[in-house]
């Protein structure tokens, strides 16, 4: 344990040094959108009150990039329609990772949280995948959601907080530049048109015992960094060198 608090110790000072422009890495390998959403939630596992979207329950983790399941895996070798499990920015909820694979995201029963969060500075959500051109991050995600919630055979209407966020400054939320792939209406119509891919392949039944209950239930919506950050000075400072360093 010395050896590894020597290490850690070495680490400090960079970041320090990367904070003071006077080190090694660039800037933005300290000033983005993942180490602002990690302090936000660091600070929201003990501080933040109830109407803060970051809110904790009893019992609730959370996790960063966790692999969520897909409801299109390959059924078979070189499946054109198949994709990979989504990374997802960050995941508080009542979970467990890495039961089936390093990184794997489940649930645990009886799961009252979970909440989903993509940290944007200024860039976009991702388009579509190789196989489903429109198929778009936002869509992903929340299929993703209901997915994992199929398989821990959780009634999303049970979930007291199930919600998925997308953080951006709030400068690009008002430009627009998310149109409105972050809203039930635009996901509930691209995962139709996903699940339509297949041709009854069982995927019309999980769209609507799944995808539609967790649409019903979940808070989709975007939130500004702004309206997170906790009154504490420091955060702002940081959120603001996070926005310069990203540019």
């Amino acid at each position: 344990m010395k050896q590894i608090s020597r290490i850690l110790e070495r680490i400090n000072k960079i970041l320090e040094q990367t904070a003071s422009g006077e080190g090694p890495l660039r800037p933005s390998a300290l000033y983005n959108e993942g180490w602002m959403l990690n302090l936000l939630i660091e600070w929201a596992t003990l501080e933040a009150p109830e109407t803060h979207p970051f809110y904790f329950l009893d019992g609730a983790e959370w996790y960063t990039e966790p692999q969520l399941p897909t409801p299109f895996a390959p059924r078979y070798r070189k499946d054109p329609l198949g994709e990979g499990r989504t990374n997802a920015d960050s995941v508080i909820g009542h979970f467990s990772v890495g039961q089936n694979g390093k990184g794997d995201f489940s649930l645990c029963p009886p799961a009252n949280q979970f909440v989903v969060i993509e940290a944007k500075m200024f860039s976009r959500l991702s388009p579509g995948t190789t196989h489903a051109k429109d198929y778009d991050q936002a869509a992903r995600t929340v299929a993703c959601m209901a997915e994992a919630l199929r398989l821990a055979k959780r009634d999303p209407h049970l979930v007291q907080k199930l919600a998925f966020f997308v953080v951006a400054p709030e400068e690009q939320i008002a430009k627009g530049i998310f149109g409105d792939k972050v809203t039930e209406e635009s996901i509930r119509e691209k995962v139709r048109v996903r699940s339509k891919e297949y041709a009854g392949d069982k995927k019309d039944a999980w769209y609507e015992q799944w995808l539609k209950p967790t649409l019903a239930q979940a808070d989709i919506r975007l939130v500004s960094w702004e309206k997170l950050l906790p009154g504490s000075s420091e955060y702002g400072e940081f959120y603001k060198e996070c926005l310069r360093r990203s540019r």
